[in-house]
């Protein structure tokens, strides 16, 4: 039988062989005509009749697909935003009744009850869900997710040091903390790019450093290869030197494991330094402020790995090309912090 709908209009099902096809109708009396009319042996044929499919069953395919490409933490990052979804939307619902008035009121709320930053990043995955239940399960052409605007965030999300408070960190630091801190400075990585490096990525005979990254578009590791400065070179090899044969650059000192996260090891430096606090993220940012200042943006791209220019626009400009930029714009900072070379501050 049909059922009424919220907004007035009719809802016929029919159910053959477990398999479930709707459609929506302004009057009862068109909808229970539907209905009598659906013989399971014409489904095929009626091409403007075409079986759908609930949001839950493609957002658990979508998940599927998700964990197969993307990080662990993007992953994540999806399911919450599928649970945040289906805490205000009827998971049974088809794709033809999420409206755009729907969504604005879905990823309002997140906004008032997380943040702004929450509601854009659960905005981001959620199109990315719909764009892939356009591409594979015939959901509407219209993605309402996209239609939304951007939330307004506040300014000061993401803190970059000043180079002095970077410098008075990297004091409080150990010999083989010093060497990660200047890595993370020197090649504007990612923690994750940095805390995973293996000694098969660093080339000292041509002085290169491997960064590797799931941050692309559909999800794979993309491997690049980027030029060391003297001074990474020298930490690095007197590093090697004196922590063994290990298959990971950085390691734990207790456990002799590569780190996982080793999510606020910045952080409590901070403190012990009595500097504003900041993480691995203003860290990437410092470097790209810094170099920004003699690099060229279109020059560093490749290097900051980002997918577009205006992304590297965004994120505070660039990075250099070749060992002699690299080392004019880091060694003038430490001289302006009045720090002294890494190998002397053992």
């Amino acid at each position: 039988m049909p059922y009424h709908m919220k907004d007035g209009r009719w809802r016929g099902h029919k159910m053959f062989a477990g398999q479930r096809k709707t459609k929506i109708f302004k009057t009862k009396t068109e909808a229970k005509l539907w209905e009598a009319g659906q013989k399971e042996e014409e489904w095929q044929r009626q091409e403007e009749q075409t079986l759908t499919v609930c949001l839950h069953d493609v957002a658990n395919l979508y998940l599927d697909y998700s964990m197969s490409r993307h990080d662990k933490r993007t992953y994540e990052a999806k399911r919450l935003a599928f649970k945040r979804l289906f805490s205000v939307v009827d998971a049974q619902k088809i794709p033809d009744e999420l409206t755009l008035k729907l969504a604005l009121f879905v990823l309002a709320k997140t906004a008032r009850a997380i943040s702004n930053a929450a509601a854009n990043k659960d905005r981001k995955h959620l199109s990315a869900f719909w764009e892939f239940g356009k591409k594979y399960h015939g959901f509407p052409l219209l993605n309402p997710f996209q239609q939304i605007e951007r939330f307004p965030e506040k300014p000061g999300n993401h803190y970059v040091p000043p180079a002095d408070d970077f410098w008075k960190v990297y004091a409080m630091a150990d010999r083989a903390d010093k060497v990660l801190l200047l890595a993370l400075l020197h090649t504007a990585g990612r923690r994750s790019e940095v805390l995973h490096l293996t000694w098969d990525d660093v080339d000292f005979a041509h002085k290169k450093i491997r960064l590797s990254t799931c941050k692309t578009r559909d999800g794979s590791r993309k491997r690049v290869w980027l030029t060391m400065t003297s001074d990474l070179h020298d930490a690095l090899a007197d590093h090697r030197a004196l922590c063994g044969k290990t298959e990971y650059v950085f390691t734990s000192k207790t456990t002799g494991e590569p780190y996982s996260d080793r999510k606020h090891f910045v952080e409590h430096l901070c403190k012990r330094a009595r500097v504003k606090p900041f993480n691995y993220h203003g860290i990437r940012g410092l470097s790209a402020t810094l170099l920004a200042q003699k690099i060229p943006v279109h020059e560093i791209r490749s290097i900051l790995r980002h997918s577009s220019l205006t992304t590297t626009e965004r994120y505070i400009r660039s990075l250099g090309v070749t060992t002699d930029r690299l080392n004019e714009v880091f060694e003038d900072k430490k001289a302006a912090s009045k720090i002294i070379p890494f190998k002397a501050a053992q």
